[in-house]
């Protein structure tokens, strides 16, 4: 995946933490198809990651 040029190499590497640790709290609760979700303070990095990837999996 290439980064977008726009995209500074600090911000670029934030966003492989932040989709990490989103994941790997998904893998924890074992979050599921059609479960809901509840997530509160989804405004920084890792909070949107989490919020993409719940729709992603068909959570509500």
């Amino acid at each position: 995946m290439r980064k977008p040029a726009a995209l500074a190499f600090e911000a670029a590497a934030t966003l492989l933490v932040a989709d990490e640790r989103a994941q790997r709290a998904f893998d924890l609760l074992g979050l599921r198809e059609s479960e809901t979700l509840l997530l509160h303070g989804a405004v920084g990095a890792v909070g949107q990651v989490a919020v993409q990837l719940a729709v992603a999996l068909g959570a509500r």
